[in-house]
């Protein structure tokens, strides 16, 4: 069974563990930290915010955000019942047509984190059952699952050594997966392919940016993003401009004028009370940029839930 910890979810029976953010600090509710630590989102943090503006992330004592965080245009997001089960679920991944969203839970197999995928007729339809996706390693766990643009590639993490990131691909979108396939970008999770499927963000011990002349071509790193070091769990816009990371369990939004340029420093993203209070992980844009899925965490007993949002 998965035990979720502070920013830890253990396998049992699997030299595994999902980390879907890395613990900085004991909690500061009241704004006070030892050691000269600072009090960001919630959380004492050593490093400091790395912009050395403490305006955008220190939480105020009434557990608001303050006036410097931003929704962005969000609303506040909703739990969809259908991608949700009574143990985590993290790691969505939405279609091109958001007729499919990739996910990976332990409620079907409570010993292992797995790869699935629920489906719709229409935008406007109910989210069929989640379904195990096959051709996929039974023996490792899974996770982070994103799919192409395209529908012909699904590219996740993985646990089994060499861990990092791998693919499944298909002929077509109503064929069986082949693979799976190593990327050669081992310790890399939370992959996030740009619109053309050539150009893609992962993260390791930092942010960083890949591209690759086509399908058949390995990976080349573009770019570490230093103004994302301190973040984790990217998920990034179809064009590349816009970003989506985690830090303390807190969302923050950063944007850039062309691909060619590193992020700005990312700002801070409320859905106002009680919503921020609740741990976030792995967003997730659709292609047209007008819909979030993000795992929450609301501290109930049914752990992370998938979640919603519009603009």
């Amino acid at each position: 069974m998965a035990v979720h910890g502070v920013g830890l979810v253990c396998v049992a029976m699997v030299a595994a563990c999902y980390a879907p953010t890395v613990p900085t600090g004991i909690a500061c509710p009241d704004g006070v930290c030892p050691n000269g630590q600072s009090c960001v989102a919630g959380f004492c943090d050593g490093d400091g915010p790395s912009d050395g503006n403490t305006s955008d992330t220190i939480a105020p004592s009434d557990g608001s955000l303050g006036d410097a965080a931003m929704s962005a245009g969000w609303a506040v997001p909703t739990r969809v019942q259908a991608l949700s089960g009574p143990s985590n679920d993290w790691g969505p991944s939405i279609s091109t047509d958001e007729l499919a969203l990739y996910l990976n839970t332990d409620g079907p197999t409570p010993d292992d984190f797995k790869i699935y995928v629920a489906t719709r007729a229409t935008k406007m339809s109910g989210w069929g059952a989640l379904m195990p996706v096959q051709g996929l390693d039974l023996a490792e766990n899974e996770y982070h699952a994103d799919i192409s643009a395209d529908n012909k590639e699904l590219v996740y993490a993985a646990d089994l050594p060499p861990a990092g990131l791998r693919k499944l691909t298909r002929v077509s979108a109503n064929q069986p997966w082949i693979g799976p396939t190593p990327l050669q970008l081992d310790g890399k999770q939370s992959p996030g392919l740009f619109a053309n499927d050539l150009r893609m963000i992962v993260e390791g011990s930092s942010i960083q940016e890949y591209t690759r002349a086509d399908r058949n071509t390995p990976w080349t790193l573009v770019r570490t993003h230093a103004t994302l070091a301190m973040y984790r769990l990217p998920g990034i816009s179809a064009d590349g401009l816009e970003i989506y990371v985690i830090r303390n369990t807190r969302m923050y939004r950063a944007t850039r004028m062309s691909i060619d340029q590193v992020f700005g420093m990312p700002a801070i993203i409320s859905f106002g009370a009680p919503f921020d209070s609740y741990d976030l992980f792995d967003p997730e844009l659709s292609a047209d940029g007008h819909t979030m899925y993000v795992s929450v965490d609301t501290g109930s007993t049914t752990d992370a839930d998938i979640y919603v949002t519009t603009r």
